[in-house]
């Protein structure tokens, strides 16, 4: 069928099914999803490669009109056609978004203990959780040498006036930082079991 606004709200499933599909003849892939306890939403479908399928789903049908959802789902069937996964890019971006730099702190302060020297890791510990928590909300892929050289400088001051100085704690800071561009772009060291994440912190 070809969806409008008014045909699709006035879609309705039937008595034997707990779920139905309704495919808009304009836009591949584009559907309205019905199921028996009332929800009804606008559904993107995809293949990836020969077997698999991918779907994403597109909100309420209340929430958006027909015009509106073909836009998208026309933008989505063209990045599919060029070879693009936009549900799998959507995941990976979920996944990116809660790795901050908090996250992975306390993962990465664990698989530095066994490497440091107890004094050393209290002052990592410290310029991680302490002097580092204005880099906390930010997602570790995105902190770039500014936001690193900030906080590197923050750690400069606060030493500078103490006996060890900067050589000794603040050299802790890079211990766990590398003032490369992009934490994540850091170069990958030894890695414990399962801490792939860590890892990329710990290029000092």
């Amino acid at each position: 069928m070809r969806f409008t606004t008014a045909n699709v709200r006035a879609l309705a499933i039937p008595a034997d099914r707990s779920e139905v599909i309704y495919w808009d003849d304009l836009v591949p892939g584009l559907g309205v999803r019905l199921r028996a306890g009332g929800s009804k939403v606008w559904i993107f479908q995809y293949k990836l490669g020969r077997r698999k399928t991918r779907r994403m789903t597109l909100g309420a049908v209340t929430a958006s009109d027909a015009g509106k959802i073909r836009t998208t789902a026309s933008d989505l069937y063209r990045r599919v056609k060029a070879g693009e996964d936009p549900q799998g890019q959507k995941i990976k971006s979920k996944i990116e978004a809660a790795e901050t730099f908090k996250a992975v702190v306390g993962e990465f302060l664990a698989y530095k203990q066994a490497e440091l020297r107890p004094g050393s890791h209290v002052g990592v510990t410290h310029h991680l959780m302490v002097h580092a928590r204005p880099l906390h909300p930010l997602q570790l892929g995105k902190i770039d040498r500014r936001d690193v050289a900030q906080t590197i400088g923050i750690v400069t001051k606060i030493d500078s006036g103490r006996h060890y100085q900067v050589c000794s704690h603040g050299q802790s800071l890079r211990a766990g930082w590398s003032t490369t561009p992009s934490l994540a772009r850091c170069p990958t060291k030894a890695r414990s079991p399962g801490s792939e994440r860590s890892s990329r912190m710990s290029c000092g």
